[in-house]
């Protein structure tokens, strides 16, 4: 492991003891996983036609890429609880942008871009 691999793992470390809330990921029909996740967005600029452009921003879900038993895909789904509302987010992104990224060159953290798509009151 090379430094700059220790010293991102160390940061996602802290970012998850003190941003981190669990989030209960949903891979396919069958396979739910509650997993530690920190939450971010992304801020996507979209060409709608030529010259004008349409901003879209999205919540994205950090998360440690060992827990998945492949990479996220569309139309997975990712709930957390936040003031007695579930959120319920659809990983996708705008067009044909990937619906991840790898936060480190090792691979080992992922960003998944989701939209906000359902909430519900507890």
């Amino acid at each position: 492991m090379s430094l700059l691999d220790r010293v991102l793992a160390v940061a996602f470390a802290a970012a998850e003891r003190l941003r981190g809330e669990q989030v209960v990921y949903q891979w396919d029909a069958a396979t739910v996983l509650l997993v530690p996740a920190v939450l971010g967005r992304t801020l996507w600029q979209m060409e709608e036609s030529p010259g004008a452009f349409v901003s879209v921003q999205g919540a994205d879900f950090m998360i440690d890429a060992a827990l998945f038993p492949g990479e996220p895909s569309r139309g997975q789904t990712v709930t957390r609880t936040l003031d007695g509302q579930q959120l319920c987010y659809e990983v996708l992104a705008p067009g044909k942008e990937p619906v991840f990224q790898y936060l480190d060159p090792a691979r080992t953290k992922l960003r998944i871009h989701t939209k906000l798509v359902k909430q519900t009151g507890i």
